[in-house]
């Protein structure tokens, strides 16, 4: 899945269909099935799309949690959170070489007097102490 691409109802019921397990039609917002984290026999599951986007699951009979059930049929977050939502993206590191970049703009635009902001400047002396490896 595409980080571009947003959660999808369908795609979410093909691999829970895909995988082996029954899953009734979506109705709504809604599909109900067996829940592919402890093999349920009946339909004790469901995925529903919330009004935000991010689609939810539960485990009625067992309260299977969504990191389990991610485990288990080898989703990742992107299957349920929009971009902006998402709790577990993954931060971008720093870098090295983007803190020297960042303090090259922040000195040239210093040295052309130009003023920069209360944020800029903190970001500024932050990236001057990683880039010297004085700080994390």
């Amino acid at each position: 899945m595409s980080l571009w691409d947003k959660p999808d109802l369908h795609r979410l019921r093909n691999q829970v269909l895909d995988a082996g397990f029954k899953a009734g039609g979506i109705r709504g917002s809604v599909f109900r099935c067996q829940c592919p984290a402890h093999h349920g026999r009946g339909y004790n599951a469901q995925f529903k799309m919330q009004p935000t986007g991010k689609i939810s699951y539960d485990c009625f009979s067992h309260g299977c949690d969504l990191k389990l059930l991610m485990d288990c049929m080898d989703l990742t977050s992107a299957d349920f959170y929009p971009q902006d939502q998402n709790p577990y993206q993954p931060r971008q590191p720093q870098t090295v070489s983007d803190d020297k970049a960042f303090c090259v703009v922040a000195e040239n635009d210093i040295s052309q007097g130009k003023k920069l902001t209360d944020e800029q400047y903190r970001k500024y002396q932050k990236a001057l102490l990683r880039s010297a490896g004085l700080a994390v």
